[in-house]
């Protein structure tokens, strides 16, 4: 039998513990065998600030994995200049023919997705997770697997405001990716 990865897509600008929660979710719930975290290099979606570098964003997604041996990072939209879904699941069908892939997203992606590159190839494909998230609808046209996970409201935006804030974010990041971005100055206003 074919291994079954879902693949979690992001900016993981940081990663942090609602990341973590809903990939533990959707892999026992689709019953997965493995989770690839895949961090955008460039992703069309976000063009409203830079993005802390590639290098440190995939440093803190494998100090926040490193406890889970079914979470894996793929690295792979760090290749391209620009992060399309379409071009990374092809890519990683042809280097993995033996994986079934499905693709994770949170309900705040699924509005959103007929703006998707290619999104009818792509979704003939892949299958889609969705999974629930607070103040967002799953209403879609497309076909989606729903995945009730907890509704956490945390988002990397609010925990960069925190810590440009110096402000405390205890428990809501993993105490190693914590220390990595107190090591490297990470989201400190100049």
């Amino acid at each position: 039998m074919n291994k079954k990865v879902g693949l979690l897509g992001g900016t993981f600008d940081p990663p942090h513990i609602g990341h973590l929660i809903l990939a533990q979710e959707v892999l026992v719930a689709c019953q997965l065998d493995e989770i690839w975290f895949v961090p955008a290099q460039d992703p069309p979606h976000k063009k409203t600030r830079s993005l802390t570098s590639g290098v440190h964003r995939c440093a803190m997604l494998e100090k926040a994995i490193q406890g889970n041996q079914r979470f894996r990072l793929c690295s792979i939209e760090f290749t391209e200049a620009l992060s399309y879904t379409v071009d990374t699941v092809a890519a990683l069908q042809n280097a993995y023919p033996d994986v079934h892939f499905s693709f994770i997203i949170g309900a705040d992606m699924v509005e959103g997705l007929h703006l998707w590159k290619d999104i009818d190839d792509l979704m003939s494909q892949i299958s889609f997770i969705a999974a629930k998230r607070p103040g967002y609808s799953l209403q879609s046209k497309f076909p989606l697997t729903i995945v009730d996970t907890p509704e956490i409201e945390l988002s990397s935006t609010w925990l960069r405001n925190r810590l440009s804030e110096l402000k405390p974010i205890a428990y809501l990041l993993d105490e190693d990716v914590l220390t990595y971005i107190k090591e490297h100055d990470l989201y400190v206003q100049p």
